[in-house]
């Protein structure tokens, strides 16, 4: 079962997130902001982070950039998909800046999820 670690502030986005991940066989673990999650993943084997760009304390875009400085080598690199609700042209260059593999609008959608899975995939087999 794909452990995903979701970074999301909404008490009520987390639910829903949530529920339709864990539909989809994904087993979920939900931290509510930035610092935490670069806690997480330092300490944690998830499969992929779904991160909110938006965040209390340090953003989402930050997040990421800590947790790139973790992962030394491209191998580990756990895929991180930015979640937002405004993804214009600016925002998706400030997360693709940051380290983050994909951005997914708000709500989540798990077609569109599988969709930037499968690029990513795609993306790190022609690298190899």
């Amino acid at each position: 079962m794909p452990r995903v670690l979701l970074v999301e502030d909404s008490p009520t986005n987390q639910l829903l997130a949530r529920g339709l991940l864990e539909e989809a066989g994904y087993e979920v673990t939900i931290v509510d902001n930035g610092e935490e999650s670069v806690t997480a993943v330092a300490d944690g084997a998830f499969d992929l982070v779904l991160m909110d760009v938006l965040l209390p304390g340090i953003d989402g875009c930050e997040a990421t950039r800590q947790i790139r400085i973790q992962q030394q080598t491209a191998e580990s690199a756990v895929p991180v998909l930015a979640m937002t609700g405004e993804l214009g042209p600016e925002e998706y260059s400030r997360c693709v800046e940051s380290g983050m593999d994909a951005c997914l609008g708000k709500p989540l959608d798990l077609e569109q999820l599988d969709a930037a899975l499968a690029s990513i995939r795609d993306r790190r087999n022609t690298a190899e």
